[in-house]
């Protein structure tokens, strides 16, 4: 019976270890309803951009592992060009989506560029304070 009791418990315990790893991936959910090609997880921010991926790991975005990302989502990256006031409150790790004026104007290159009109953070970052702290 306390062998019965121990092996209950020791699987009680495995299964709740299991489901409570981290989550280590930021990918943006694939809904119908809208276009997933004007959504991306910020990896980067620069001179008032922000280049956007379909997924990516925390890991490589805490370690600015760009050229990582970059294979991993080689026709799904974009520069977005935002507007000033959002470029400030958008950290990387933060799942956003981009709307353009009428037609969006996509330049040939790789990455691609375009340039945001407005932009909705869908969500936001899920930073722990040292690794916020890694980020600055």
């Amino acid at each position: 019976m306390k062998a019965f009791c121990l092996s209950g418990i020791l699987l009680l315990g495995v299964v709740c270890g299991c489901s409570a790893e981290t989550e280590t991936r930021i990918e943006v959910e694939r809904q119908l309803t809208e276009s997933a090609g004007n959504s991306g997880v910020v990896i980067d921010k620069q001179d008032g951009r922000v280049l956007l991926v379909g997924s990516a790991e925390k890991q490589d975005i805490l370690n600015g592992a760009i050229d990582t990302l970059l294979v991993e989502n080689n026709e799904n990256a974009i520069w977005v060009r935002i507007p000033g006031d959002d470029y400030s409150l958008v950290t990387k790790g933060d799942i956003i989506r981009y709307f353009g004026k009428g037609v969006t104007a996509v330049d040939a290159s790789f990455p691609a560029q375009t340039e945001a009109a407005r932009i909705e953070i869908r969500t936001p970052a899920d930073w722990s304070e040292k690794e916020r702290a890694l980020l600055e």
